[in-house]
């Protein structure tokens, strides 16, 4: 990573990291007050309805200007929802893009590969080590809308999960420290 680092600050490339993350309407439960002997109950719809959350950070080289670009999808990722990903975030980040991303499947298929070599003149993308989610600083995006935005969130249906889901995308993209902590904690930035 450091050489890729070095390569990408002498031609300013955008650093781009992505991951995918599950939301559901099971509740997220985490400590909660209530007055002794008062256990609170969380009443839930029962429903798995999930919907996808497709993320990514952008920050240049040496981890400044951090935002985070995000797509709900309503099923699991598929290659098709990446090759789209992929030309959503041409529309959003102009220049050379350095995008690291994990070994799912989707991410190496045929049609993906494809359209990676097909617009090699500005994409280049690395893999993350097998098994090191705690380098994919977007892992900590997701533990900070989880623990935060969701934590004891019962959707009454799909339609109010997907609203919160946005209104989290919403507060993390208006939050360029919390990305920058993402970046430090995942250490390949000092920030």
């Amino acid at each position: 990573m450091a050489l890729h680092s070095k390569k990408g600050r002498k031609n300013g490339v955008t650093m781009v990291f992505e991951d995918e993350s599950g939301y559901s309407e099971k509740p997220t439960v985490r400590r909660t007050w209530a007055p002794k002997g008062k256990t609170p109950v969380m009443r839930s719809s029962g429903s798995w309805a999930t919907r996808t959350a497709i993320g990514m950070i952008a920050c240049d080289a040496k981890g400044n200007h951090p935002r985070f670009l995000m797509r709900m999808i309503r099923k699991s990722a598929k290659a098709a929802d990446f090759l789209v990903t992929l030309k959503h975030l041409r529309r959003h980040v102009r220049g050379k893009v350095y995008l690291l991303w994990d070994g799912l499947g989707g991410h190496w298929a045929g049609c993906v590969k494809k359209h990676i070599e097909a617009n090699a003149s500005w994409l280049t993308v690395f893999r993350f080590p097998a098994y090191a989610p705690e380098l994919n600083p977007v892992e900590g995006v997701w533990s900070a809308s989880k623990t935060k935005d969701f934590a004891g969130f019962c959707p009454k249906d799909t339609a109010a999960l997907e609203d919160r889901i946005n209104k989290s995308k919403r507060r993390i993209q208006h939050n360029p420290d919390l990305l920058r902590g993402c970046l430090k904690e995942s250490g390949l930035f000092e920030c």
